[in-house]
């Protein structure tokens, strides 16, 4: 990414490099589950990225997510490249 936004994409990289979690593959539990986890976070502020991710009832809800999705193994790489981006763009911010 050079900070750019929309303008960084292709639709090469999307083609390959994007995948969508599809909340059809959930049973009806594991849907329950996730919104049950989910709960918590509705009941109070969102909070700035890096200290959103360090909340514990987000920690949890994540963990289900990835769980429910059998992606658990991908979690650490998941953050890691959520924080590499946000830093990216943090440091392109005009504001």
């Amino acid at each position: 990414g050079r900070g750019l936004g929309a303008l960084d994409l292709s639709s090469t990289k999307l083609e390959k490099r994007l995948f969508m979690l599809n909340p059809r593959l959930l049973s009806p539990q594991q849907t329950v589950k996730i919104i049950t986890a989910f709960s918590p976070l509705l009941k109070r502020d969102v909070y700035p990225i890096m200290e959103e991710l360090t909340r514990t009832d987000r920690i949890t809800f994540d963990k289900v997510v990835f769980e429910c999705f059998g992606i658990q193994s991908y979690q650490d790489k998941i953050y890691d490249a959520l924080k590499q981006l946000y830093n990216i763009r943090k440091s392109v911010d005009i504001s």
